[in-house]
């Protein structure tokens, strides 16, 4: 297995570490959450309750187990939006700053493909006087 430089990295490979990053993120932030809400819910006579709030303060988690408080997360929607987007908009921004240059169109080759006989390739080949129509018949 050969790791490509980021400069190497296609849109797939950019795809790919964002969303190894959004599963590692989830995994560390909720998986204590989970953990603790399985606790409270899934075996049998479990007396529990869970709490997810959206407010001003943020969001918040609570897991309580019998009037106990087992879990409680807290975090400010700012915080969260930026450990959301910051990370894979600076690795975006990283993967386009070292990727090479394009060549400009005068340097290709390649011309663009005329599909129909005289039909014009744009709206502005109709503009231009056609000077090198010939006659087909």
């Amino acid at each position: 297995m050969t790791f490509l430089g980021l400069s190497q990295w296609k849109p797939r490979h950019l795809l790919a570490a964002w969303s190894a990053y959004w599963a590692g993120l989830a995994l560390v932030t909720l998986g204590p959450a989970a953990l603790a809400i399985m606790r409270v819910t899934i075996p049998e006579g479990a007396k529990g309750s869970v709490a997810a709030n959206f407010g001003d303060a943020g969001l918040e988690l609570v897991v309580k187990s019998a009037e106990v408080t087992t879990y409680l997360g807290h975090a400010s929607v700012v915080s969260v939006a930026l450990w959301l987007a910051a990370p894979p908009l600076l690795l975006w921004i990283a993967w386009l700053a070292t990727r090479p240059a394009r060549r400009h169109e005068e340097e290709l080759d390649t011309q663009p493909v005329q599909l129909l006989r005289d039909a014009p390739i744009s709206l502005y080949d109709r503009e231009r006087p056609n000077e090198e129509k010939v006659d087909r018949n």
